[in-house]
């Protein structure tokens, strides 16, 4: 008797216990999304650590198959950056194009971004010339940042909307 009682309080437990979906409302994915994942080259001042620390994160460019414009939401003013465990948006999230003739987007990222008085991006006519900038060399060495880039392809929507950046030092600090 007392096995019977417990197979069916059991029962009774594990079918209250799926009654309820729980979901994370601040990981949300959204597949729509174009998403990137970050990765540095060998450096041991500025890492993929230095990329995450940085509440800022870093300015995102993109251009679709002949538009002259920048991309929605991917013009240099909605940066990218790490908070709480994983990348997103500042600002809204752009979202894939769904016409195959808008591919193949590319994609450029500059960190620091422009508004830290490092470098400074200006973005001209996407489709003559896409990206120039101006570094300027803080005299103090402790406002001395190394500048990376990366650039990246989309030939179709990546398999989860997530892109892979590959963040390249165009220009590094050196101390003496």
């Amino acid at each position: 008797m007392k096995n019977l009682f417990l197979l069916f309080a059991a029962t009774g437990l594990l079918m209250a216990s799926c009654t309820q979906n729980e979901t994370d409302g601040f990981n949300s994915q959204n597949p729509d999304a174009i998403k990137f994942s970050a990765a540095t080259s060998r450096a041991s001042i500025s890492n993929l650590a230095t990329l995450e620390g940085d509440s800022d994160g870093f300015t995102v460019y993109g251009i679709s198959q002949g538009a002259s414009a920048w991309y929605t939401n991917i013009d240099g003013n909605n940066n990218y950056r790490y908070s709480s465990g994983s990348w997103g948006w500042a600002g809204t999230a752009a979202k894939w194009p769904t016409s195959a003739a808008d591919y193949p987007m590319v994609f450029y990222a500059v960190y620091p971004q422009s508004s830290s008085g490092v470098m400074t991006v200006t973005a001209t006519d996407p489709a003559t010339s896409p990206l120039t900038g101006t570094v300027t060399i803080p005299s103090a060495a402790s406002l001395q940042r190394d500048i990376l880039a990366a650039k990246a392809t989309a030939t179709a929507k990546p398999a989860g909307g997530i892109l892979p950046l590959t963040f390249k030092h165009i220009l590094s600090k050196v101390n003496f």
